[in-house]
């Protein structure tokens, strides 16, 4: 297998967010479009990829607007994360958990 020669770059959109927190709910700085997140993410070089969390950045209502900034702003989708972590139904754990106990949200 060949492996690439070419070191590529990705970022997540929530850098160029207000960053909310459990410190500070409404975040450290003001909130941006996702239009201004990845025209800043864009005027990084180094960057081609981004990294969207399901929900935040990306969902079924803007999907194709974002399609079409990732094209004009010359970028390509490196992830979408499933932000699980600050779900109340998986406070046990998810579909790997080893607790019998875990899915009692889905029953």
């Amino acid at each position: 297998m060949k492996i690439s020669e070419e070191i590529k770059f990705g970022s997540t959109l929530a850098l160029f967010d207000a960053n909310p927190d459990r410190f500070l709910a409404e975040g450290y700085k003001d909130a941006n479009t996702a239009e201004d997140r990845l025209k800043m993410l864009s005027q990084i070089p180094e960057i081609k990829g981004v990294d969207f969390y399901r929900g935040w950045d990306i969902n079924s209502e803007n999907v194709e607007i974002i399609k079409e900034l990732l094209d004009e702003y010359n970028l390509k989708p490196a992830a979408v994360t499933a932000n699980i972590s600050s779900m109340r139904e998986f406070t046990l754990g998810s579909v790997c958990s080893y607790r019998s106990n875990a899915f009692i949200f889905f029953n």
